[in-house]
């Protein structure tokens, strides 16, 4: 995430990594074997990281200061 800095947005960030963790997981679905599931599954779980990582980054950073914490709570509570 530190790498990508400023050189992809971060609404597209999240857009992209939520789109591509439900890719992978609807292929997980129908993977034809254990190993191919299992390696679809680990893809999914870093994507999935990187999907909540990039997304608290974005409210973090636009959040107005008197706000942040509660906008956090909330997005937390979720």
């Amino acid at each position: 995430m530190a790498a990508m800095g400023g050189r992809v947005p971060q609404p597209v960030l999240v857009l992209g990594s939520s789109l591509l963790f439900g890719l992978i997981l609807a292929g997980a679905a129908v993977a034809p074997g254990f190993w191919t599931a299992a390696v679809l599954f680990t893809l999914a779980g870093c994507v999935m990281a990187r999907t909540g990582i990039a997304a608290n980054n974005m409210l973090q950073t636009q959040a107005p200061a008197a706000l942040r914490g509660r906008a956090l709570g909330c997005e937390s509570f979720v």
